[in-house]
């Protein structure tokens, strides 16, 4: 039987091309298919959450308005969006001409403005019903900076997460350790490290624009100082981090 199949398609190749040419087809309208149901089902998904969103917002739309500022703040401060805001704010100010002194205090003031209104938005989501929720989507950024979702930390290195991640992380894993932190304690914990967070950029500012505005070995010194220090704190941290997070796991 093999045998006669084999001589049938050997004299007649061009049945072999037509029954591998209607497989392809048959393949690419079924994928054609599946593609086009799913298109369908992500429109049905986005025109129900867009009509519920309209209707929750018609209800109560100063709420949805807060939460919406609140998650566009919490978007600019964990990701680089918050150094691009930054640096421009301190480059500019160096670009002017500005004394050291300004550009400390334009580049103090920039992180105080981000990472405070970030400390006020975190502890505002972590005080509402779907708390379990934005844990959960603080816990996804917690990974992705290589931070265990399961480790408490010392104070030292909630110190170097701050730093590494900013206040709405940093709040995160505080409140996470205690659940039943109110609402003012979120706050003046977040804001307590966007302070610290913003003493530090102005040192820093300062050093890198006395290095540029008065170039000598030791300003020049300072500047490098205030460049590489911040790098190998962050790397520091890190290992910090790593280490405290593998003792518990094997304790």
């Amino acid at each position: 039987m093999t045998e006669s199949i084999h001589q049938f398609t050997s004299n007649n190749p061009e049945f072999l091309v037509d029954e591998v040419g209607e497989t392809i087809e048959e393949e690419s309208i079924g994928r054609i298919r599946r593609i086009g149901r799913a298109a369908v089902d992500l429109y049905e998904r986005a025109k129900y959450r867009f009509e519920y969103s309209t209707v929750a917002f018609n209800n109560d739309p100063v709420h949805y308005t807060k939460r919406a500022i609140e998650g566009a703040v919490l978007f600019t401060q964990i990701t680089p969006l918050n150094e691009a805001l930054r640096f421009s704010a301190g480059g500019a100010a160096i670009a002017a001409g500005a004394d050291p002194v300004v550009t400390a205090g334009v580049y103090g003031a920039s992180t105080a403005l981000i990472e405070g209104s970030a400390a006020l938005a975190t502890a505002s989501w972590l005080d509402t019903e779907n708390s379990d929720k934005a844990i959960r989507w603080f816990n996804d950024k917690l990974e992705k900076r290589g931070i265990s979702a399961d480790t408490k930390f010392s104070a030292l290195t909630k110190t170097c997460i701050a730093m590494i991640g900013g206040t709405a992380i940093v709040q995160a894993v505080k409140h996470r350790e205690d659940p039943e932190r109110t609402k003012n304690e979120n706050r003046r914990y977040g804001l307590k490290s966007a302070a610290g967070l913003a003493g530090m950029t102005a040192v820093q500012g300062y050093l890198v624009a006395k290095g540029i505005d008065a170039p000598d070995p030791l300003t020049i010194g300072g500047a490098l100082l205030a460049v590489g220090g911040t790098v190998g704190i962050y790397k520091w941290g890190r290992r910090k981090i790593a280490r405290e997070q593998d003792t518990q796991i094997t304790s």
